[in-house]
């Protein structure tokens, strides 16, 4: 007889009997009923990487008040959660917000994560995004949208995903140079905003060229990477379509939100897009 097994035939038994119950019939049921109850139990309390995978689908399929209530719910567990999850968690509750409206709010979750250390620049970028929404400190918008661009220039690149990596990377660049012209053009600096769009253009088609070597599309969890793509095509996109619009070139705006509905018609930036052909009048496609 293994350890185990004599583990489970005696452990039953000797709690029972310390509880004062008897053991030869109910002891195995009654343990197997405890076991059954724990596992149930611990559906109700997911781990906070668990919450921020499903609230990162949710913000993604444009639901942001349900995002908010997951990445809350993790960031309730408090100092149980490590640092670098709830830098995770603040910087995409702050982005919920965003998409709700509630810029007070997201200005200070984003804050938070900013004050607890993003490696990624992610944060900067939240809230170069954030300052370009409201039409506020476009300088300093700029500055943001430089810095996340300097802090997160090797965040995706090695290991075995460097394939994907690599074009996460440079979709990552084409939204923050979208970003930065759309700050530019707010500054009524339109050589260097149309230059920025260009940048952002060419990190776009260097993200889409070639056939990544990793052959696996589909992780274990969330989407799978061409997904990923997708979605970060239409942010780019739409970014360099707003940037456009700062600029007053309506026409060329419009192409680019095109694209970025067309990219990804269900995701969040494709919704965004197909509401701002409806503002400009023009078909979405």
């Amino acid at each position: 007889m293994s350890n185990m097994t004599l583990f489970l035939s005696i452990a039953p038994a000797s709690l029972l009997d310390w509880a004062g119950f008897p053991t030869p019939l109910f002891a195995m049921p009654l343990f197997a009923l405890v076991l059954v109850g724990l596992i149930w139990a611990g559906s109700f309390f997911p781990r906070a990487e668990a919450l921020l995978r499903k609230g990162r689908a949710l913000t993604r399929s444009g639901r942001p008040a349900e995002a908010e209530q997951c990445y809350r719910k993790a960031l309730a567990k408090g100092s149980s959660v490590p640092v670098p999850v709830q830098v995770r968690l603040l910087v995409n509750l702050g982005g919920a917000l965003m998409d709700q409206g509630r810029y007070g709010e997201s200005r200070e979750s984003l804050n938070r994560a900013l004050d607890l250390g993003d490696p990624t620049g992610s944060c900067n970028s939240f809230i170069a995004k954030l300052l370009l929404l409201q039409g506020t400190e476009p300088q300093k918008a700029l500055d943001m949208a430089e810095q996340a661009m300097q802090i997160g220039g090797g965040a995706f690149r090695g290991g075995f995903l460097h394939d994907w990596g690599v074009r996460f990377g440079n979709l990552s660049r084409a939204t923050q140079w979208a970003q930065k012209a759309w700050a530019l053009a707010l500054l009524r600096r339109e050589r260097e905003a149309r230059q920025g769009i260009e940048a952002a253009a060419n990190s776009v088609a260097a993200a889409l060229a070639g056939t990544p070597n990793y052959r696996r599309t589909t992780p274990i969890y969330g989407p799978d990477y061409r997904t990923l793509v997708r979605l970060g095509v239409s942010e780019a996109q739409w970014t360099m379509g707003m940037a456009l619009l700062a600029m007053n070139d309506t026409a060329q705006a419009a192409v680019h939100f095109r694209i970025a509905y067309e990219t990804e018609a269900k995701g969040k930036y494709g919704k965004l897009a197909s509401r701002q052909c409806e503002q400009l009048g023009v078909p979405v496609s």
